[in-house]
């Protein structure tokens, strides 16, 4: 454990883990779309 995560209150990891987790959602989506694209107009 980092000793420096805990000046965090813990709703703020929990914020910060929930956008990070969104935002690999979003690139594993774009990457999904793009591949299919790639496949369709090829």
């Amino acid at each position: 454990m980092n000793p420096g995560l805990s000046l965090f209150p813990r709703s703020q990891l929990n914020k910060l883990d929930g956008i990070a987790n969104a935002n690999t959602a979003n690139v594993t989506q774009i990457a999904t779309t793009a591949k299919n694209d790639w496949l369709f107009f090829r």
